[in-house]
């Protein structure tokens, strides 16, 4: 009989504590790292789909366009960062960004959690392609929030279902940064940087403890109600959830018509010279590599090289990514806007972090760029328009 008895209280002892994990862990997202582990902050480098070719380097690998190289919050390998090689592909429903967004493929909507999804390109079933080029996914919990953005077109398609990752997203090599921040003030932030960018949101959910009061922002952009009159650009310094990574938020309205890179992030931003990798291929062609105070190059070739030292090379116009990196500086900005004059008159984001090992990573990962070419004559370079946030 006391057996049974202490059997029943050691049930019941473990049912509390599930119950009370339960509880501690709810209105709590993170991201996380491909063994289910919260991080601060990950970055995730889809490879592209490449042709075999016969290399005498019996370190190269020929990437089938679903392997992804990793980099997280937590790696830290001293002067020689390395990218780390997950077993499992973007297809698969253990990878990073899966393990992430799994509180959006739950059957039913979330109780404790709001988001909004945007992309520039939607989804089949979805419609509108208009706003501000870039791509992402805002989950906010009550303590924390999980910002990921990314390069791929028509991502996520359905939500409350299995995690897939499209067909369309494997040919050419693509980007995830996943942040995770607090709620308190910063979530805030990120809503008005989407209002202000026109992000093209086309799925929404909210949740009964997210009061409008407190979250003006967010509701607005819930409502599609987007930032009108002379704001053009917006620049925050915000920190991750932990306290120790410190994040710089810049958002281009399309009324904004430069280039986000060398008219506003290298010269007045990071005050340093940068190499930028974006998709160059599309119409209007490419903005010039002119040589400035703070010249900004385009990159030529791509190298990552894993912890394994395998390694991979493929170039820009295989690669449908968008970041930067500083020369001198310690600086790695994730962005959703490309280098070309077309981009001009669209909303975007840069997100930089100050990072040693992140921009030591990108730094090396850099096989080959394109130099500097002339001067800017006098009428061509103009200062840069940046207004001040109102805050509802």
């Amino acid at each position: 009989m006391w057996r049974s008895i202490r059997i029943i209280i050691a049930v019941l002892t473990l049912l509390e504590t599930v119950n009370s994990d339960s509880v501690k862990h709810k209105h709590h997202v993170h991201c996380k790292n491909h063994q289910n582990q919260n991080v601060d902050w990950f970055v995730v480098y889809k490879l592209p789909k490449m042709n075999k070719i016969k290399y005498t380097d019996s370190y190269y690998v020929t990437p089938d366009g679903e392997e992804i190289a990793y980099f997280d919050s937590t790696m830290t390998q001293g002067h020689s960062p390395r990218w780390k090689q997950p077993h499992q592909s973007i297809y698969s429903q253990y990878n990073p960004v899966a393990y992430t967004l799994s509180p959006l493929f739950q059957r039913s909507k979330p109780t404790d959690i709001a988001y909004v999804i945007y992309n520039d390109q939607v989804p089949e079933g979805f419609s509108g392609t208009k706003g501000g080029h870039s791509k992402g996914i805002l989950m906010v919990g009550k303590r924390t929030t999980v910002w990921l953005q990314h390069s791929v077109p028509r991502f996520p398609k359905r939500l409350h279902r299995r995690y897939e990752y499209p067909t369309s997203g494997r040919e050419n090599a693509q980007l995830f940064l996943c942040i995770t921040v607090p709620t308190e003030n910063t979530a805030e932030v990120i809503a008005y940087h989407l209002r202000l960018q026109y992000a093209n949101v086309y799925q929404r959910h909210r949740v009964t403890w997210m009061k409008a009061p407190r979250f003006p922002n967010f509701y607005m952009l819930l409502r599609g109600k987007y930032v009108k009159g002379k704001e053009s650009l917006a620049n925050d310094t915000m920190y991750s959830v932990s306290g120790k990574q410190p994040v710089q938020y810049i958002a281009k309205r399309s009324t904004w018509q430069h280039d986000i890179y060398s008219d506003f992030v290298a010269p007045y931003v990071l005050r340093d010279n940068l190499v930028v990798e974006t998709w160059r291929n599309g119409a209007g062609g490419a903005v010039d590599r002119l040589c400035r105070k703070y010249s900004v190059l385009d990159v030529k070739q791509v190298k990552i090289v894993f912890d394994t030292q395998k390694y991979c090379k493929f170039l820009y116009t295989e690669d449908h990514s968008k970041w930067a990196v500083s020369v001198y500086k310690e600086y790695f900005c994730f962005s959703s806007l490309n280098r070309m004059k077309s981009q001009f008159n669209r909303g975007g984001e840069v997100t930089c972090l100050e990072n040693r090992n992140l921009a030591k990573l990108f730094r090396d990962s850099i096989a080959e760029k394109y130099p500097c070419t002339g001067y800017p004559g006098k009428k061509s370079f103009s200062k840069c328009c940046y207004h001040s946030i109102p805050r509802p």
